[in-house]
This record gives C-alpha cells, sequence and structure tokens, in this order.
C-alpha cells in the first residue's frame, strides 16, 4: 500500500494560497470559471436615468418624470411609484438594506426609505459638487466628490454619519466614477480609459491596482462604472465615431481580470451590478441581463486557471522528489480541465519567481503572463469526461511527476466550459511526494534501473499507484460510513441495529442522523428519566415534551396535624381506583368489575406508583404522522416495571399580532369539537348551534377581549 505525503488544495483558503484568474470560489471550497452574462431582456420600453440594485437583488430606477420603478428578482414586470422630485430627478441613485440614497451634482445627498418614498436623511457634503454613489454592501454609502481641484471619497453611514474621507491621488485627476469592491475603491479617471484601485485603510490613499482599458476597447471611452461589492465591476461606455461609435459594457472581476463584454444599442446612462443581475439605463431602454446558465444557448466559453505556490519536495536518498499530481472535477459534456507543471533547481529562478508574486499592484492576468516567461511548462494534459459516466459523477485527472528530479515544482490548473453546457468545477488538488511508493517492494536492481528517465518499468508503477490510491482513498473513508453525520442514508439502518437504539426505518433523514448521534447517551441511560429526555430531544422539536414521574414529582396529599404543613399542591389523592370493588367498603354502579387479579395485592396508594406520563404538544396532523412510531420508541426506553402513557396536547401556531388597519377583521371564537384539537385559552364550550336573537336583534358571533 503507499503511503505519501501531499499538497492539498479543496477551500477557499487553500486556493487563494495560488494564483488565481477568471475564477469564483463557492461555498463547497470548489472554484468554477465566472459565469458570463446572458441575453438581455427588456425590463422598460422607455427612458431610464440613474439605477441601483439592493443587496438581496431588488432593482430600482428612476426616469426623471416623478417615477421610480422597482423590479423584483423573480419578477417579469415592474411596478412604478410617485415620489418627490429630488428623487425622481436624481442622476446617481445607490441601495442599501433600509434606504435609498439619491443625489445629483449639487452637494447635498439624500437617503429614503425603501418600503415608501419617505425622506429620511438630509446630508450637506463640504465639497463643490457630487460626482457618483457607490454602496458600501450593507447600508451606507461612498461619495465620490469634487473640492476645488481635488478629488475625495467620503463615507457615510446608515445613521448619516460622515466617517472616513479619503483623498484620491492626483494621477486619478478628476475621476468620473466610482465604485466598492471587496474593501477597495475602484476609480474611473477623467479621461475614461483606466480603472485605480485604492485601499482606504491605508494612509495616503494607497494604489494597490491599475487597469487600462484600452485592450478592451482601443477607440473607447468609459462614462459610468458598477459593482456588486464582492466580485464583479462593469463599466459602460462608447466608442470613438472612428472606431463605430459603438456603445458597449465591460465585465471584469474584482482582480482586474477581463471577463467579456456585452454590445448595446445605445449609450448606457447607469449601470448597477448585483449578485446575479446586471440593469442597464439608456436614454431608448432599461436593460437587465443575468448570469448565463447551461440552459442558455448562447454562453460563451469561459475558462479558469489557477497557479500553485512553490511546493518543495525534501531530499529523499533513492527516491524520486514527486509522484503525481491528483485533480478531482466535475465536468460535465464538453468541458475539460488542463494540467501541466513546472520544475527547478535554480534557487535564482525561483527567487525571480516569488519576487514577482510579492509584487503589489499587478493583476493576475499580468502575472500569469510574466511568470510563464520566468518558468518552462510542460505540454498541458488535456482531460474530458468520460463517456457514459453519470452525470453528477467526479473525474479523477492525474498527471504523473515520477520523472521529475528538481525539487522545486508549480502546477497550473486550466478550467474550461463549453458554449450551452453548466459550468465545471475543480474540487480539489493533491500533489503527492513519496513517502514509501510500491518501488520500495522491488529488487533493488529493478529499483536502481527505474531511477534512470523514460524507464517503462517506473511508468508502469506509476500506473499502478494510480490505480491503487483510489482503493486506498477509499479504504481510509470507510470511517465515515459510521459517522451519522456523513453516512449514507442507507448505511443509518444498519448503524441504527448493530448500537441496538431505539429506531424505525420510516423516520426522516434528518431525525435518524439526530437519533443516531444522540446513540451514547441513548445506550448509557436506557430506563432513566435522562434516557428518555435524550430521545425526545433527538424526535422531536425543542420545548414539545414534557416527562412528568407521578411517584417521584407529586407527594401524597394528607391531613396535616397541629402545627404541622399541609402537602404542596398539586398532589395525589391515594384511594381505590373508579373501578374496584370492596365488600362493605366500596361499590361504584356501572364501573366495578369483579375477578381481576392483578387488583387482589394492591391497597390504597400502590396502583399510583410507578406511573410515567409524556406530554407532547402537537397539530393534529403532527399527532397523526409521529403516533405509528414515537410510542413503540418511547416503550423500549421505559424501564419494565414504569407504566408509560402518553398524552397529545393540542397546539396551534400563536396569533399574528393585530395590526389596527384596513385588512382587521374580527374573528370568532373557535369551538371545541369532541374527537378533534381544542386550544385552551381560546376554545369554549357553549352549546350553541348557530346564531340566537336577543333585544338587540341576531348575535354577532364573536367577543371582543
Amino acid at each position: 500500500m503507499t503511503e505519501s505525503r501531499r499538497y492539498h488544495f479543496a477551500s477557499a483558503a487553500q486556493w487563494s494560497t495560488g494564483l488565481r484568474s477568471r475564477a469564483t470560489l463557492a461555498a463547497d471550497g470548489s472554484f468554477a470559471p465566472v459565469a458570463p452574462w446572458a441575453a438581455g431582456t427588456v425590463l422598460q420600453a422607455s427612458a431610464g436615468r440613474a439605477a441601483a440594485i439592493a443587496p438581496e437583488g431588488t432593482a430600482y430606477w428612476n426616469d426623471g418624470a416623478q417615477r421610480l420603478w422597482q423590479a423584483e428578482p423573480d419578477a417579469a414586470e415592474p411596478a412604478s411609484h410617485t415620489v418627490p422630485a429630488a428623487l425622481a430627478g436624481a442622476t446617481r441613485l445607490a441601495a442599501g438594506r433600509t434606504q435609498l440614497w439619491a443625489c445629483d451634482a449639487r452637494p447635498v445627498l439624500l437617503a429614503y426609505l425603501r418600503d415608501a418614498p419617505v425622506l429620511r436623511l438630509r446630508i450637506a457634503i463640504d465639497a463643490e459638487r457630487i460626482v457618483d454613489l457607490a454602496a458600501d454592501g450593507i447600508d451606507g454609502v461612498w461619495v465620490l466628490a469634487m473640492r476645488s481641484a481635488q478629488a475625495v471619497a467620503l463615507h457615510v453611514d446608515c445613521s448619516g454619519q460622515l466617517g472616513r474621507c479619503v483623498e484620491l491621488p492626483s494621477i486619478c485627476g478628476a475621476p468620473i466614477g466610482l465604485a466598492w469592491v471587496r474593501n477597495r475603491l475602484v476609480v474611473l479617471d477623467a479621461g475614461g480609459t483606466e480603472l485605480s484601485w485604492i485601499d482606504p485603510r491605508q494612509p495616503g490613499a494607497t494604489m494597490t491596482m491599475t487597469m487600462s482599458l484600452r485592450p478592451a476597447r482601443p477607440g473607447g471611452r468609459a462614462t459610468v462604472i458598477g459593482s456588486d461589492a464582492r466580485r464583479r465591476i462593469v463599466v459602460g461606455g462608447v466608442d470613438d465615431t472612428a472606431f463605430g461609435g459603438g456603445a458597449w459594457i465591460i465585465d471584469c472581476d474584482a482582480d482586474a481580470e477581463l471577463l467579456g463584454s456585452i454590445a448595446l444599442a445605445d449609450a448606457p446612462l447607469s449601470i448597477a451590478c448585483g449578485a446575479d443581475q446586471l440593469v442597464v439605463t439608456t436614454a431608448l431602454v432599461v436593460w437587465r441581463f443575468g448570469l448565463a446558465t447551461a440552459a442558455d444557448a448562447r454562453r460563451s466559453e469561459a475558462s479558469a486557471s489557477f497557479v500553485t505556490p512553490v511546493l518543495f519536495s525534501p531530499p529523499s536518498e533513492g527516491r524520486a522528489p514527486w509522484l503525481r499530481a491528483e485533480l478531482r472535477a466535475m465536468l460535465p459534456p464538453g468541458c475539460s480541465v488542463e494540467i501541466a507543471q513546472a520544475s527547478s533547481d535554480d534557487a535564482d529562478q525561483l527567487a525571480a519567481v516569488r519576487a514577482l508574486l510579492a509584487q503589489a499592484g499587478l493583476a493576475p492576468a499580468v502575472r500569469r503572463q510574466r511568470l510563464d516567461a520566468l518558468l518552462s511548462w510542460s505540454a498541458p494534459m488535456h482531460f474530458t469526461r468520460v463517456e457514459g459516466s453519470a452525470d453528477d459523477a467526479v473525474s479523477n485527472c492525474v498527471l504523473p511527476l515520477h520523472e521529475l528530479r528538481a525539487r522545486w515544482l508549480w502546477i497550473a490548473v486550466g478550467v474550461i466550459a463549453a458554449p450551452g453546457a453548466a459550468a465545471p468545477r475543480a474540487l480539489s488538488l493533491d500533489v503527492l511526494y513519496p513517502d514509501e511508493s510500491l518501488m520500495q517492494y522491488l529488487p533493488a536492481i529493478y529499483r536502481r534501473q527505474a531511477e534512470q528517465p523514460g524507464d517503462f518499468l517506473r511508468t508502469l508503477v506509476a500506473a499502478l499507484e494510480t490505480s491503487v490510491h483510489g482503493l486506498d482513498d477509499r479504504i481510509a473513508t470507510l470511517g465515515r460510513l459510521l459517522d451519522p453525520t456523513d453516512a449514507p442514508a442507507p448505511w443509518l439502518d444498519a448503524i441504527a441495529r448493530w448500537l441496538g437504539i431505539p429506531w424505525d426505518d420510516t423516520l426522516d433523514l434528518a431525525t435518524k442522523r439526530a437519533l443516531l448521534a444522540a446513540a451514547p447517551a441513548l445506550l448509557e441511560q436506557r430506563g432513566t428519566r435522562a434516557g428518555l429526555r435524550a430521545l425526545l430531544a433527538a424526535l422531536l422539536p425543542a420545548g414539545r415534551a414534557r416527562i412528568v414521574d407521578i411517584g417521584v414529582e407529586y407527594g401524597f396529599a394528607r391531613l396535616a396535624g397541629v402545627g404541622e404543613l399541609g402537602v404542596r399542591l398539586p398532589a395525589l389523592l391515594a384511594g381505590w381506583p373508579c373501578d374496584a370493588m370492596v365488600l362493605n367498603a366500596k361499590a361504584c354502579i356501572g364501573l366495578g368489575r369483579l375477578a381481576d387479579p392483578t387488583r387482589a395485592a394492591l391497597d390504597t396508594a400502590t396502583w399510583l406508583a410507578g406511573r410515567v406520563e409524556i406530554e407532547i404538544a402537537t397539530t393534529p396532523s403532527e399527532q397523526r404522522a409521529w403516533s405509528p412510531w414515537l410510542r413503540p420508541l418511547l416503550d423500549v426506553m421505559t424501564p419494565l416495571t414504569a407504566r408509560l402513557q402518553v398524552r397529545w396536547i393540542a397546539t396551534t401556531a400563536p396569533p399574528a399580532i393585530p395590526v389596527l388597519d384596513a385588512t382587521l377583521s374580527l374573528e370568532a371564537d373557535p369551538s371545541a369539537r369532541l374527537g378533534e384539537s381544542a386550544t385552551l385559552g381560546r376554545s369554549r364550550l357553549d352549546g350553541r348551534r348557530g346564531t340566537t336573537l336577543d333585544g338587540a336583534g341576531t348575535a354577532p358571533g364573536f367577543r371582543l377581549y
């Protein structure tokens, strides 16, 4: 069996140690190409002015004619509202969680409630004019303003308090646009040809990166900018007449990597970017673009790349420093991945690569170009999906490295999406350097021969190691089958029977996992009150069950003597049961029974001992669903000498707090019905079967409290 050490990349933090380009990180730790924008749809077939998108996805725009338009993410048609002239005529909008920021060229910032066009804040800005607004992703806003010849960016929080004021570098001149992404300001210069990334937390407004728009639009000039505050920046503009005079949108990521472009029929007046949508206003129409999906046949080819940091293999006597690189990926039909390697033993070359990667202000694409000039990459190995594999099958892509002899290594991975296909995802990357290998089990003569480059025996053993490694991984993960949080659903039933805990195969998956997680407490405390409590906590929602041990919690009522205290209530009344008959002492017609052997040796209090009651608050539907399996599971955890009684207590959802408006209606008291649930405190038994007449006429059917 092969045991190897490895470098492992499978989480957002691990992927971030390398050089990523045009990649987005998912919550599960995988990375994939950034999805392009799909074909646009018309939101409004008339002119729009300023646009904004709230954090949850609601889009807003005005038209300069007393109207504010609103479109929910899943709404086909927008709604409009009459708003104050200052909001309808604003040239810039920014949306937060609860309020909508608006301004024009005047140095006055306005904040309106999103739920109603009510002015909440009016803030005077110490500047000559306001140029642009950029939402900070929460509920505040950044304001780009001009003070004499100095451009400044001011932060205003949700309460209207002026915070940090950043004087922009002189290289920015008189900028015309501002965006906020990943805690950095992105400034569009006066010429509309360059973007500058500025960190406001650094002293002196440190510029961290620049990006020229000339390569994407040689004869173009950007006029508007927007961002989603997290990972994307969009810039809109027009070309010079010498280049056709067309209008366009350029899409790039937060690290100045160009993602694509969109052609427009008219010059954009405003751009609002959200997590999964883009709204563009023009003098003719308002457009909305969504992210392309597999169902969109017009989805273009997209790609993402990743380069590991420098990897080092410690020297080992008689062993190759590297074994292989293994990439696990989800590859829809038509998608592919490419893997290449570069290695070196030159310390000066290593120092040059590290100096390049340490340089601040370089976009990932520029770093990759300079890295390719420093390193000699191998021909990439190309992998596609295996024909006939399942849709959710994981492809294992292996790059052999056993012929390398250099100590330092870099691995480059490219993930390529096909047009019209779902996005591929790289799940994990492992780069193995040997601790032990199958070669160690061969005679020495074969090991020496295999150390020669290009030896067929070493290639054959490498193929065997690759296949055995998959089996090793499967064996190493067998322990997860016993973990209730990771075990597959069919294994849960088998594990429960092995442990011997209370179980029912009809339980839902979440309840089964909770029950297995509580197995140690159930096995240790079986037959105790703590065991019953642990069982109920795993089976039912919190606060829905109560255990009452009558013989322990309640004492017997007795007459107090002189100077003694009475019994604490509630208490048990000892005596014969209702159906017990004692000659010359007690006999109830219709209730008594003769020849009951279980009552022969009982006294007036013994029949109350050993009774355990469990009260469960449920709705009628929950009672019908839980009844078939709950009582058998409780019996397993109850001591043999105890008598268990389950009491179902009807409950309903708490009534909504009434609001005095036009929708308030007075409801009649619910009537209790035999055989159905009756809510305590809300049901009444009055015997009425309909409305009755009194001196004032027909009874209204309800009662005011």
